[in-house]
């Protein structure tokens, strides 16, 4: 009805917001009937029941918007259940393999970290105890300083290495 007032126009070509009181409500209900009888519309009486049918309609209009999207929404929500449930089965099943791989990263970090001290320890054993001359080294200190060079490498080695996620 307010939309017939604001924007309609009576029959006589007069703008319905501009009448007022009957003739307003009269050239509104003729409006929403189809236009005046003798224009082919229903006039006032037909305006009258589409208004009386409004509340019902709209009633059911809505009750149907809200059937149907409560529907959508139940199976949007059984789709994001099952995607999210499958999901997480998927994560579950690669925990072991994580935890596999975090064990192999410990290793290798504690076996990183033993060459570490052992070259750390060596060479200030060297520092402290060495001569700067290597001819003047005896047998065992030479062996040993053969064996920090192995033990430098292999810490090169550690250093390098990766672990492989086995997913």
């Amino acid at each position: 009805m307010a939309f017939a007032t604001t924007f309609g126009t009576a029959s006589t070509g007069v703008a319905i917001s501009s009448l007022s009181g009957a003739a307003a409500t009269n050239a509104a209900l003729a409006l929403l009937g189809g236009g005046a009888l003798t224009a082919g519309g229903t006039g006032m009486a037909g305006g009258s029941a589409l208004l009386a049918m409004a509340g019902p309609i709209g009633w059911a209009v809505g009750g149907a918007a809200l059937v149907g999207s409560g529907l959508f929404l139940e199976h949007e929500n059984k789709k994001i259940g099952k995607e999210a449930n499958s999901r997480a089965f998927e994560i579950e099943g690669l925990i072991p393999k994580v935890n596999a791989s975090r064990q192999e990263v410990e290793l290798v970090e504690r076996e990183t970290i033993r060459l570490a001290d052992l070259v750390y320890s060596e060479i200030k054993y060297f520092q402290q105890n060495a001569s700067k001359d290597y001819t003047e080294f005896s047998q065992p200190f030479k062996e040993r300083l053969a064996a920090l060079i192995n033990s430098i490498h292999a810490l090169s080695q550690s250093l390098k290495k990766t672990v492989d996620l086995k997913l």
